[in-house]
């Protein structure tokens, strides 16, 4: 499936006629996007890489819980994730809009809130799953001995994290990484449930890696809880200040 990714990407790239191009991804794109990189360095100016899952390596064994043989299960076999969203999706659109736009829009009006859940619905729920199915060939959830918690270990980490692959020097092209930060606020459970422990150092491995961006009072869709702060460290990473 990554490999897939990868050289699809590279089939776009020279579809486009692209020789040299700026990346940037969010979640599990951001996956995707670092091994491109590091197996095309030349062809990336700069990457940016936004909540990225699959960054960190995975965490000590002595700090996890083994996952119940059912979920490990489902997982396995593709059930979990993607498939099941996508048909509990179609059977709760009404609970799953209240919900959703008080979470993620509630600093827009009616009218906008609801034309972005219908927007974000038809692509997660409406339709049949697609490219997200590779998610659970992709990456593995790992859970801490504290349980489901945005701090700690628990997370989703890569089956090849980013962190640890040998190829991550190849990443020679600057390269910046954001995450949301609900720590400081009333609502610290609501961080952004891809990062990890491990994320810093793995940034630490990139010979150009800048110093990770923590969003305030965003989670995992920064760009939507904090548009004009994305905006402004977007615009600076692609300038390069």
């Amino acid at each position: 499936a990554l490999d897939f990714m990868v050289s699809s990407l590279e089939a776009w790239r020279v579809a486009m006629g692209l020789e040299k191009f700026d990346l940037v991804c969010h979640s599990v794109g951001s996956y995707y996007g670092s091994h491109y990189a590091m197996r095309y360095p030349d062809r990336v100016r700069r990457l940016v890489l936004v909540s990225p899952a699959g960054l960190g390596s995975h965490p000590p064994e002595e700090e996890l819980q083994q996952p119940s043989s059912i979920i490990k299960c489902c997982w396995e076999v593709g059930c979990a994730n993607y498939n099941a969203l996508s048909w509990l999706g179609r059977c709760a659109k009404t609970r799953a809009r209240d919900k959703f736009c008080n979470t993620n829009f509630h600093f827009l009006d009616d009218e906008e809130s609801e034309l972005l859940f219908d927007y974000f619905w038809q692509g997660m729920y409406g339709q049949l799953a697609s490219s997200d199915i590779a998610v659970n060939h992709v990456l593995i959830p790992k859970v801490s001995h504290e349980g489901f918690t945005i701090s700690g270990w628990t997370g989703v980490y890569g089956r090849r994290p980013v962190g640890s692959d040998e190829n991550i020097t190849q990443l020679s092209m600057p390269t910046t990484v954001m995450f949301g930060d609900y720590s400081a606020s009333a609502r610290p459970w609501y961080g952004d449930w891809l990062y990890t422990p491990s994320a810093p150092e793995a940034i630490e491995r990139m010979p150009a890696g800048e110093p990770i961006k923590m969003v305030r009072e965003a989670s995992h869709h920064v760009y939507m809880h904090q548009p004009g702060e994305f905006t402004r460290l977007m615009e600076a990473a692609l300038k390069g200040e």
